[in-house]
């Protein structure tokens, strides 16, 4: 887990497993007469600790037994075989470990090489995953209370509602709240509940609501969910108000969380008397202000019977605790209010105390106080207008949804915009509010994004998707399938558009006429992992005199591609090598950014979509298949979203195979396909295909090693009718012919060579011909492949052609 900022420097003590506070200079152990300063920190004190005591107290105060704190879990791998395993155990560090597990007993585990933690029973190479409470000593350093980096987001079921479930008693109300201890200690007090890691997680890696919730609702015949937050959840920091933050921001998470629980479980348990209450305990009210569930019967352990009482006349008022039906939308508007969303001047008598004057933000306004009563000062619209340079824009939001009409997440765009209209809408004055920016720039991270850098506008957005283990087998099957042979560079390509977005690429096409191949969704494949940093484009907008939509992307795509003009291919061929780019947008100066693109075209003009020769090393093209029948699947797309936590865990974790070779990375030979060379053979001009066609003809039929040949001569005996000059030309370019060298090196050397030609008189003979010039030397193997010529014996017919030429006293050229 990384530290906070300040403590950055000490990273290397902290990955060496010291434990230590930076400032007070302070090393701790249990020992501290044997321990051994690390090099450069000689001057800094040792202090015992004993790093157990923390945990060994916080799980005192639950009032566990050691009976109390196991569980009975499956050994992994197995559904016979069980083991005991504690619930709460405490590691060198001083942290509290919780271990994570499902309702069937089955423990939730990773690899050994990814977890630390041993355990009994477990099979050999693998570890249980867990969440981890922070020691004070590291949250100090981390500035968080959890690490949820070695665990999941998995709801917590302490042991007796385990034992429940397996037995289908029936339970008439369940809660649900956040924490582990909490959960515990609230169902070894009487009022069963469930723990989250968070109140977020209540959604697996599917976004749906968690299965184990739903398993025990319903063999457990439950009627009543109640949603319990800690008795702070509405509550607003002097902190959040010091500097600015949005106050709706806290109070919001927790509302809109109890909505979408209510909505999930309303969805699936549609029967009348299955109700949801949001719950909340009274702090301000009860003596030592008990926040949890855990506090509560805790610090008031005498009033236990009362509480439980309390609790069990769920819905009714009690001093412990509030409770709201959520049911419906008059529940809805009920807890609207309860939290002070509803109105600012509701929030601001709420929080006068803490507010004290000061102006704030609510909903992305800002708020002055005049007589005591909240006045905008600055709307949050305008925070949606920029200027950048000289220029003025608005960040326009569009949501984007799935096939199925879903909201799946949201792209901003940057869209020029008047003064005039801003001051019209606003009026005078309002310049002063908008966020001021020098220019812009294109900078992508999917580690570590940065929305401004150097006061620039990045027109690079941040992706944010779930990363996790799992299976994406579809995926993989569906790369291998579009990829085959060069799987793995495909998996390098995908890893270092991920891991390392600058990297300049070649450009990669996918090309086949038929149909059903799955050339289209690779391209929707890659949109899904990039989002709005992709930009799909028709042929026409590449030579197109406005950029500003797509120029500035990771990659570029088109589905339907097919470059007429020469202009195309070397736009294309300047951007992907280009350092920075011109980026054209209507009435907005132009402006020099970081060029980062990578282009992807799919066309089912696999001979002719582009016109490359042999020198194109920029590009990557493939001849895709069809899918075969029976694994068309019309899911497709919807598998890819469910795999793809999983895929990025791959491909975040996985080590490049291939090592850079090139400025676009890759080896230029392992690029090289037969549908590459298929393009080149039909980008050359019409004469050069006209002499590949005579030079194949003429090494079949005479069995010749090499033949040397002036462009006069092909002009003359081969029937091509074009200047020398030009056929000169394009023989080097396109056939990369060399011409005879001299035996000692002279410059002005001129050959004296022969060639056969059929005679003209006679098809059954052929004639001699012989001449001087600097002809060039063409080999049969760059012209006649194994299988054209397999029924030819070159050495035969070099024999009798051989016997003729003593019967004609002629010269061979070979």
């Amino acid at each position: 887990m990384k530290l906070l900022e300040q403590y950055q420097k000490f990273n290397d003590l902290y990955r060496s497993n010291y434990i230590f506070d930076p400032e007070t200079f302070t090393f701790y152990s249990d020992d501290p007469e044997s321990f051994s300063k690390p090099i450069g920190f000689e001057e800094w004190k040792v202090e015992k600790l004993d790093v157990k005591e923390y945990g060994q107290k916080r799980l005192l105060e639950l009032g566990l037994t050691e009976k109390d704190n196991e569980i009975e879990l499956f050994e992994i791998g197995s559904k016979k075989k069980k083991t005991k395993e504690p619930i709460f155990s405490i590691n060198r560090f001083g942290d509290i470990e919780m271990v994570q597990y499902w309702l069937n007993r089955s423990p939730l585990h990773k690899d050994a090489n990814e977890g630390e933690k041993e355990g009994k029973g477990l099979a050999k190479g693998e570890r249980y995953i867990w969440h981890t409470r922070h020691h004070p000593w590291r949250e100090k350093l981390t500035g968080a209370k959890y690490d949820t980096t070695k665990g999941d987001n998995h709801p917590f079921f302490p042991p007796s509602l385990v034992d429940s479930f397996e037995k289908g008693t029936e339970i008439d109300t369940i809660t649900i709240t956040e924490g582990h201890f909490k959960a515990m200690k609230a169902t070894m007090s009487g009022i069963p509940t469930i723990g989250l890691t968070s109140i977020t997680h209540y959604r697996n890696k599917k976004k749906e609501l968690h299965s184990d919730i739903i398993l025990f609702i319903r063999r457990c015949q439950v009627k009543n969910v109640v949603i319990l937050w800690d008795g702070d959840c509405r509550d607003v920091s002097t902190k959040a108000i010091a500097k600015g933050d949005d106050l709706a921001t806290r109070p919001r998470i927790f509302y809109n969380g109890i909505l979408k629980i209510r909505t999930y479980l309303k969805e699936i348990f549609v029967q009348k008397d299955f109700k949801v209450y949001f719950a909340t305990i009274n702090s301000e009210d009860l003596q030592t202000n008990p926040k949890g569930l855990d506090d509560l019967f805790i610090n008031l352990n005498d009033e236990h019977e009362e509480i439980l009482r309390a609790y069990s006349d769920i819905g009714s008022p009690s001093k412990y605790f509030y409770f709201c039906l959520v049911n419906n939308e008059l529940g809805e508007k009920k807890l609207n209010r309860w939290f002070n969303l509803n109105s600012v001047k509701d929030f601001y008598d709420f929080h006068r105390e803490k507010i004290k004057g000061n102006n704030f933000v609510w909903f992305g306004s800002t708020y002055r106080l005049e007589k005591d009563l909240p006045v905008v000062e600055v709307s949050a619209s305008i925070k949606q207008y920029k200027r950048i340079g000289p220029d003025y824009f608005r960040l326009v939001t569009s949501k984007r949804y799935n096939d199925d009409g879903e909201e799946i997440g949201e792209e901003v765009d940057l869209t020029p915009w008047k003064f005039s209209a801003i001051t019209s809408d606003y009026g005078k004055g309002v310049d002063k509010y908008i966020e001021r920016l020098d220019s812009f720039t294109n900078v992508a991270s999917h580690t570590n994004y940065q929305p401004i850098i150097d006061n620039k506008w990045n027109l690079y957005q941040d992706i944010k998707h779930q990363i996790s283990e799992g299976d994406w087998n579809t995926t993989k099957e569906f790369l291998q399938h579009i990829f085959e042979e060069q799987y793995e560079i495909a998996l390098d390509y995908i890893t270092l558009l991920y891991k390392k977005p600058s990297q300049k690429l070649p450009v990669l096409c996918l090309v086949s006429k038929e149909e059903g191949t799955g050339k289209s969704t690779f391209i929707q494949f890659l949109h899904l992992i990039f989002q709005s940093n992709m930009s799909i484009v028709a042929s026409e907008d590449i030579v197109g005199s406005w950029t500003s939509h797509w120029v500035s992307k990771l990659i570029v795509a088109s589905e339907e591609t097919f470059f007429e003009k020469k202009e195309a291919l070397e736009r294309i061929k300047n951007y992907s090598t280009a350092e920075l780019v011109m980026r054209s947008e209507r009435f907005v100066n132009q402006k020099m950014i970081p060029c980062i693109m990578k282009f992807v075209f799919c066309s089912n003009h696999e001979d002719d979509f582009i016109r490359l020769n042999s020198n194109s090393s920029r590009f990557w093209v493939r001849k895709v298949k069809p899918i075969a029948q029976n694994k068309m699947n019309t899911e497709l797309k919807q598998l890819f979203v469910q795999e793809l936590p999983a895929f990025l865990h791959f491909i975040v974790n996985r080590e490049i195979v291939h090592p850079k070779k090139d400025r676009m990375w890759f080896e230029k030979s392992i690029l090289v396909t037969d549908a590459f060379k298929n393009v080149v053979r039909n980008s050359e001009p019409g004469h050069i295909k006209e002499i590949r066609i005579k030079l194949e003809n003429y090494f079949v039929k005479w069995g010749a090693e090499k033949v040397l040949l002036t462009a006069e001569n092909i002009q003359t005996n081969f029937n091509i009718r074009a200047e020398s000059s030009w056929l000169n030309k394009i023989i080097k370019e396109h056939l990369k012919a060399t011409r005879v060298e001299s035996p000692s090196g002279k410059k002005d050397y001129v050959a004296t060579y022969e060639f056969y030609k059929d005679d003209p008189n006679d098809g059954t003979k052929f004639i001699i011909v012989k001449d001087k010039g600097r002809p060039f030397v063409f080999h049969r193997t760059d012209f006649v492949g194994e299988g054209l010529f397999k029924d030819i014996d070159p050495v035969q017919t070099k024999m009798e052609l051989e016997q003729v030429q003593q019967n004609s006293n002629a010269d061979l050229p070979f």
